[in-house]
């Protein structure tokens, strides 16, 4: 699926949104946590209202129960928390093994 399935808010701020990568090559839903997490972050309010279409809230929900907040601000996380009425549990960010760590053995 191209990029073009994004909403076209999205696209509309690609180039803030996405400087760092071809945005031709995202599978919005393949890649849809970094979708998520970069117009949760830097997003305007067209954009987010255009994800929260897209994926919907019960999406978005999903994606800071598995762990999306490790992939926002810290700032981020206390507003989606609120307006997705999460608990503290579901939007913690999760910690895990750095693997470029001095300490982290298989």
């Amino acid at each position: 699926m191209p990029v073009a399935s994004l909403p076209r808010e999205i696209l509309d701020e690609a180039q803030v949104l996405f400087h760092d990568v071809r945005p031709g090559d995202m599978d919005p839903e393949r890649h849809a946590s970094f979708v998520i997490a970069r117009v949760l972050d830097r997003g305007s309010m067209e954009s987010v209202r255009a994800l929260l279409r897209h994926y919907g809230v019960e999406g978005i929900r999903e994606f800071f129960r598995q762990g999306g907040a490790g992939r926002v601000s810290r700032r981020t996380i206390p507003l989606w928390a609120a307006y997705l009425q999460l608990t503290e549990d579901e939007c913690a960010p999760r910690s895990s093994p750095n693997r470029s760590s001095p300490f982290w053995t298989d």
